[in-house]
């Protein structure tokens, strides 16, 4: 097993767990080393997906060192991976002399109307939490703060296909509901917990 699969191994034992752990207790349930498990935990520190907190004195001396899963951004319900699944498929369907990037934000684009249908979203933040993104109200700045992301293992590792077909959904129910207002661009994984869309004109309520 890889460095890299030890760790992703650590971070998906704390996000499935609702408290904190000690790195004692990772070791074990993960049957590692301690000190291997304490390597791994600083890195995930530093990476900002894992939280390090001091935990309860229960006698004389240093209280334990827990660790918990900050904030992710893998959603909590089921992935539609057929919606996706279609949404590529479509995209295969462009010109040969098209860039790839483009033709996959062209595909969701298309989708973009067809789901503004299929779940009866009014506006694109409905649509959004309907698909399991959990947007945040639009900022000041005209940035769209995304929570979660329903197909998260693909995109973290796939994420030049996934999320300019995201961007293509969000493009596309955007010309539906609020022609004035453009989707200048989605950064994936902005931060440790969400994607940022940036958006640009006139910011309606029908965002």
């Amino acid at each position: 097993m890889t460095a890299t699969e030890r760790r992703r191994r650590v971070l998906r034992l704390l996000e499935s767990c609702e408290g904190s752990l000690t790195a004692g207790e990772i070791a074990a349930r993960l049957d590692e080393r301690p000190t291997t498990v304490k390597f791994h935990l600083d890195a995930l520190v530093s990476d900002g997906v894992v939280v390090r907190e001091p935990g309860a004195a229960s006698g004389p001396g240093r209280p334990p060192v827990l660790y918990r899963a900050a904030r992710s951004l893998r959603g909590d319900g089921a992935a539609d991976y057929r919606l996706l699944a279609s949404i590529l498929v479509d995209a295969l369907g462009a010109p040969a002399s098209q860039d790839r990037h483009e033709s996959l934000v062209d595909a969701g684009r298309r989708w973009g109307s067809v789901l503004l249908e299929r779940t009866g979203a009014r506006d694109v933040t409905g649509l959004l939490d309907a698909l399991g993104f959990q947007p945040e109200p639009v900022t000041d700045d005209g940035d769209l703060v995304l929570r979660h992301c329903p197909f998260f293992d693909l995109a973290e590792a796939r994420r030049e296909i996934v999320c300019p077909v995201h961007l293509g959904i969000l493009r596309g129910a955007a010309d539906e509901v609020a022609p004035r207002t453009e989707v200048a661009s989605l950064v994936p994984f902005a931060e440790p917990d969400a994607c940022v869309a940036h958006l640009v004109g006139e910011v309606t309520g029908a965002f």
